[in-house]
């Protein structure tokens, strides 16, 4: 966010109204926030310590539940200060009323059978359990890490065998 940010300000130094919005897939926003499809990118960047929010800001301003990410939401304020600095105003980067709103994410409309998604969601978080797993064993990550990954695992109802 904050690379994109950068070359904002250098745009506007030059004169250029340039903006910022994210391509994303993950989490999806209009899932639940217990889908195993959204619990699977927790699971994916467990390491980092992502965790799936409600975006507050999102239902507060269009009565509609959405699903973010920890460090969107976290960043948000800091974002529209920014913006408020040097962001010319009719860009619509001033439209922003909560971190949902800069994302850019259809994918829900592309799920034709949910339950299908659900298992291969599942199938994911096992094998980023096993991965982080053998990776905390190796050493190249952090034990907290695997702990996590079981609260996943237990989270979307998935048991070891």
């Amino acid at each position: 966010m904050f690379t994109c940010m950068s070359q904002i300000y250098q745009d506007y130094k030059l004169g250029i109204n340039s903006g910022y919005a994210k391509w994303e897939t993950f989490p999806i926003w209009n899932l639940p926030i217990n889908h195993p499809i959204n619990i699977a990118y927790e699971a994916a960047t467990s390491d980092l310590g992502d965790k799936n929010m409600f975006d507050l800001r999102h239902k507060k301003e269009y009565g509609i539940d959405s699903v973010n990410y920890n460090r969107d939401i976290e960043n948000f304020d800091l974002l529209k200060k920014i913006i408020n600095e040097f962001v010319p105003k009719e860009n619509y980067m001033h439209s922003y009323k909560s971190p949902t709103d800069m994302g850019i994410n259809h994918a829900k409309d592309g799920i034709i059978d949910d339950l299908v998604v659900q298992e291969a969601a599942k199938q994911e978080i096992l094998r980023r359990y096993y991965f982080f797993s053998k990776r905390a064993q190796e050493g190249a990550v952090n034990k907290n890490t695997v702990k996590r990954m079981k609260e996943l695992l237990k989270k979307a109802n998935i048991e070891l065998e």
